[in-house]
């Protein structure tokens, strides 16, 4: 309950500082993410999309030649965005390459970010992906949070490649949800002065 309170407030505080929510999901795993980030902080949701339909064969090609798919339109950024949280998989070890074309579109504009993702859990991704991401956008992350789905299948095997996240799913990571949003929230409220 006191965390479901500390959303609400999370939402207020957030949406002050003008947040960008900058999704891509190629299974709706990290969409349903975002709608609970939505959710938490009232900021605005921008879906990227691919201009061409992407399967398995498709990511594995992207991901071994380093290709960078084209997307289509999506909301026009200006300067009324203060942070922008990213969300997208992980795919061998990289950002997703929507994401990826996304970031390197937008660039000059993305000066506060964050990066969250559902994803199978290799290890040190959190740290390639930190990396990936200061290489696009010349600078640091305030955070880089993974959620693992290897963590949902300790006492049985998942086919990862194709899991589907329901909303117990969503629970079970809800303290590193909540830890993200109030990290995002905390590092962006506003300074009140007497």
């Amino acid at each position: 309950m006191k965390q479901q309170d500390d959303s609400k407030k999370q939402a207020n505080n957030i949406s002050i500082m003008r947040t960008a929510i900058i999704c891509y999901s190629y299974t709706n795993n990290n969409l349903m993410l975002a709608g609970e980030i939505l959710t938490r902080t009232g900021g605005t949701l921008i879906p990227i999309e691919e201009k061409k339909s992407r399967n398995k064969f498709t990511i594995f090609l992207d991901v071994l030649f380093n290709r960078t798919p084209t997307i289509k339109e999506y909301l026009h950024l200006d300067d009324r965005f203060d942070h922008y949280i990213l969300i997208s998989p992980i795919w061998g070890g990289k950002i997703a390459s929507p994401l990826r074309a996304f970031l390197l579109k937008e660039a000059n504009k993305v000066k506060s970010y964050s990066f969250i993702s559902i994803c199978g859990g290799g290890q040190d991704q959190r740290s390639k992906i930190e990396n990936e991401l200061t290489g696009i956008l010349h600078r640091k992350p305030i955070l880089v949070v993974q959620l693992a789905l290897i963590e949902l299948c300790k006492d049985h095997p998942l086919d990862l490649t194709n899991y589907r996240v329901e909303k117990a799913d969503l629970e079970y990571f809800n303290d590193e949800v909540y830890n993200f949003t109030t990290t995002v929230t905390r590092e962006f409220a506003p300074v009140v002065t007497a």
